[in-house]
C-alpha cells in the first residue's frame, strides 16, 4: 500500500499545468485509492459508509474530496496504513471546512491577502464553528476527527488559528491534513490568486514546510524510493 501510494504521489507531483481538468485523472486515482480504506471501515461504521458514499457523488478535484484523497495518499506514502486511521483523516478532511456555511460569501471570494482584520477574524471562526457543528450532530465523530478539524489551520511555528499550536502540539493525523489542504489551496489559486501546477505546490511545500519538517522529511524519502 505504502509503494503505491507513493507512485500516485509522484504521478500527482509530476503534473507541471495548473487546473483541475489538467488533475482530474490522478484526483481519481487517489480518490479510488483512499476509498478502499473507507469499503473496510464502512462494514463496521455507519459514519464512514456515510463518507464513502458522500465521496462517490462528487468530482474528485472538489476541494474536500481532493483533499481527503490526497491527505490519505501523503499518509500511506509514509507508512500510515490502518483504515480507521485513515478512515478518521476522510471523514475529518470531508468536513473540515463546514463551518465555511456560517462565513459571509464575500469574504470567501476574496484571497487571504485582500481581507480587512474584522474579515479575517470572521474566516478564522469558521474552525471553532466547524467543530461545533461536528458536536452537535447526529452522527457521533470521533474526537480524532474533531480534533483534525480544530487544527487544520494550525502551523509548526505556531503562527496559524484557532490555538496557535506548535509542531508538536499538533496531532499528527491534523500535520497531513494541513498538508493536504494548503496543497490544494496552491492548486486552485486560494492562497495567491493564482492557480498553480502540483508540481509547483509541492516545490513552494518543499519551502514553506507547512506540515513542519518531520512530515516533509518523510515524505522526501518516501518519494525517493525507488
Amino acid at each position: 500500500l505504502s509503494a503505491f501510494a507513493q507512485e500516485l504521489l509522484r504521478e500527482l507531483n509530476g503534473i507541471d499545468l495548473p487546473g483541475a481538468a489538467v488533475r482530474s485523472v490522478s484526483a481519481a486515482k487517489c480518490r479510488a485509492f483512499a476509498d478502499e480504506f473507507l469499503k473496510v471501515t464502512s462494514l463496521e461504521e455507519s459514519l464512514f459508509d456515510g463518507i464513502l458514499a458522500f465521496r462517490s457523488i462528487q468530482e474528485p478535484t472538489e476541494h474536500s474530496i481532493f483533499v481527503g484523497s490526497t491527505a490519505a495518499v501523503l499518509a500511506a506514502a509514509v507508512g500510515r496504513v490502518d483504515p480507521i486511521w485513515i478512515s478518521n483523516l476522510l471523514a475529518a478532511s470531508t468536513f473540515h471546512d463546514v463551518g465555511l456555511t456560517h462565513v459571509h460569501r464575500d469574504i470567501l471570494q476574496k484571497t487571504p491577502s485582500e481581507w480587512s482584520p474584522d474579515e479575517r477574524l470572521e474566516y478564522e471562526s469558521h474552525v471553532t464553528k466547524g467543530v461545533m457543528l461536528l458536536k452537535d450532530s447526529e452522527d457521533h465523530f470521533p474526537k480524532e476527527v474533531t480534533r483534525m478539524v480544530q487544527e487544520h489551520h494550525e502551523k509548526p511555528d505556531g503562527s496559524g488559528f484557532p490555538g496557535k499550536r506548535k509542531e508538536q502540539e499538533i496531532f499528527e493525523g491534523s500535520r497531513f491534513l494541513i498538508l493536504a489542504n494548503y496543497f490544494d489551496r496552491l492548486c486552485q489559486g486560494e492562497e495567491t490568486g493564482i492557480e498553480v501546477s502540483p508540481r509547483a505546490a509541492m516545490l513552494l511545500i518543499e519551502k514553506q514546510l507547512p506540515a513542519g519538517k518531520q512530515i516533509a522529511e518523510q515524505l522526501r524519502l518516501a518519494l525517493s524510493t525507488d
